[in-house]
């Protein structure tokens, strides 16, 4: 029993000690805003110990802070979205500051002049946007929730943004196979650097592939509140990405009822036909395809001013039709007979078959893994003929064979078991989000 409960105790530890570091690391991303600013009176002086509120204008929520000995306030860790700041203080009218714009990793500046008055007195104040940014050098540029819906994309891709900021461009050549990018991240460099050079943050998480470079999931179009994307100068905590970071921040609930719904239609049916044909290739009218995206998001509130909700969907729909030029394996090749794949090399040393005989290393030979030593495989025996008996042959790989076509095309010039068989057929992708 002792043993158990000091196992418990250091289980709880560790896990108490990864919570801390991990709301640490969290705190430290920067995923929200934040509002700053300087109270002075009408002489120019310093105003301490000013009453600062700031009231986000979608979920009414308040953060109340107060000025330093130098008129000075700050307020992190805002949800990016419009804001209210009320600025009071003994002798002085109330001045109110509406429509604040706070943005994901940057901030407003609202500095307040107070005039001597009655406190119950509340002066609106039109705040100018800042002409110049002072509190940072990075070169960005930051897409609205609007901006975001109402700009055309195609494919409703988030991760395409990217193209619409200096010094991006899109790789021609080179593309992710649709296997391993099923989210339709786009291959962009920045400022010349690698594609994979560009980092991603998703809600102040990690959101980049660390094997191919690339978005991990890319957001739905309708669930995001902002996306900044900076190409120079970020901040530190992003140093990890050589040309930029796309920052994108995601909605949450206010205490209004909100919903979106959305349809993405093509179709080129017989008699419904919404593409242009080639017609060099395609003289009879483009092959069938359909693409039907679709979704929208909801959100309200759950307990005013307290709890809210959000959710969003969008769901992907795609038939056409396709080709695919590919190898099988041969006839012989499936009953362990591979001596045509075999091809002369150059200058070949000589080397043993299991059946004793003296002969040139191939191109393609197959040797017996039971044969030579076990670990370095020095010394082992090319099979005779490159002919694997039908023994060594396991029930597994024949009964996979079976679900293999055989071969319907000639196959390569010099190699006729390349590109062996040409298929067709109706081409499926489905996303769900």
């Amino acid at each position: 029993m002792i043993s158990f409960r000091k196992g418990w105790f250091y289980s709880l530890c560790f896990a108490l000690t990864l919570l801390f570091v991990a709301v640490g690391h969290v705190s430290a991303q920067q995923i929200f805003g934040r509002i700053f600013g300087t109270v002075t009176d009408a002489t120019g002086g310093a105003v301490q110990n000013a009453k600062v509120t700031i009231t986000d204008q979608n979920k009414g929520t308040e953060f109340v802070v107060n000025t330093n000995e130098s008129g000075n306030y700050e307020r992190g860790q805002l949800i990016p979205g419009a804001y209210s700041v009320a600025v009071e203080a003994p002798g002085f009218a109330k001045q109110q500051f509406k429509d604040i714009p706070v943005q994901v990793d940057n901030a407003a500046r609202v500095d307040s002049a107070l005039q001597p008055g009655n406190v119950s007195e509340t002066v609106e104040v039109t705040a100018a946007a800042p002409t110049l940014q002072t509190d940072r050098a990075d070169v960005s540029t930051t897409f609205s929730s609007r901006q975001l819906v109402d700009i055309p994309s195609l494919g409703r891709n988030a991760q395409a943004f990217q193209l619409l900021t200096p010094g991006s461009v899109k790789i021609g050549s080179f593309a992710h196979a649709s296997s391993e990018d099923p989210q339709g991240s786009a291959q962009v460099q920045v400022n010349g650097q690698h594609f994979s050079g560009t980092g991603f943050q998703l809600d102040g998480t990690e959101n980049q592939d660390p094997i191919l470079g690339i978005v991990v999931i890319n957001p739905n179009i309708d669930a995001l509140n902002e996306q900044k994307i900076s190409s120079q100068d970020y901040d530190a905590e992003f140093g990890y990405a050589g040309s930029g970071i796309q920052n994108a921040s995601t909605k949450s609930g206010t205490n209004d009822f909100h919903f979106t719904a959305f349809e993405y239609f093509r179709n080129n049916s017989p008699g419904f036909t919404t593409f242009a044909r080639d017609p060099f290739s395609e003289p009879n009218g483009a092959p069938p395809f359909k693409w039907n995206q679709f979704g929208g998001s909801i959100g309200s509130r759950i307990i005013k001013d307290k709890l809210f909700f959000f959710a969003d969907a969008e769901l992907i729909r795609q038939r056409q039709t396709g080709s695919v030029l590919t190898t099988v394996p041969t006839l012989a090749a499936r009953s362990g007979d591979f001596s045509g794949y075999l091809r002369p090399l150059v200058n070949a040393p000589l080397v043993q078959d299991t059946a004793g005989n003296t002969i040139p290393l191939q191109q393609n030979m197959i040797f017996d893994p039971t044969t030579g030593n076990p670990n370095t495989g020095v010394g082992r025996l090319a099979f005779a003929g490159n002919r694997i008996p039908a023994s060594r042959l396991t029930p597994q790989a024949l009964a996979i064979l079976q679900y293999f076509p055989l071969p319907n095309a000639p196959g390569n010039t010099g190699a006729s078991y390349l590109s062996n068989y040409v298929g067709s057929g109706s081409i499926a992708y489905d996303a769900n989000k």
